[in-house]
């Protein structure tokens, strides 16, 4: 992210308060933009948007750079490998896509 960026950092991140009813000091706003620095705008604003979708509260930075690093990665893969390790990925994966199957068949059935 450069400095021209910032207007469209500021719109992201407001989106974002708004959506959670947050209220950001200027402070925690640059805290943000100083922590999120070294990443492209259209990340950064595509992060914010996959949390909007996906996080029932306002993300940390950590949360942020986590979604960013993740990028291009199926949501539920993602999750997979931060699993403790009592449980295994390929068990993990069968139990999400039980879960999955379950939810979907819901849907279609309203």
């Amino acid at each position: 992210m450069n400095k021209k960026d910032e207007l469209r950092f500021l719109t992201a991140i407001g989106k974002m308060a708004e959506s959670y009813g947050e209220r950001l000091s200027k402070g925690r706003i640059h805290t943000y933009m100083e922590d999120l620095e070294d990443f492209h705008i259209q990340k950064i604003e595509s992060a914010f948007v996959t949390a909007r979708r996906t996080s029932k509260r306002f993300p940390t930075v950590a949360e942020i750079r986590e979604i960013i690093n993740h990028q291009g990665e199926d949501y539920p893969t993602m999750r997979i490998e931060h699993l403790p390790p009592a449980l295994g990925k390929e068990e993990a994966q069968k139990w999400f896509k039980k879960i999955y199957d379950a939810i979907e068949g819901r849907k279609s059935r309203s």
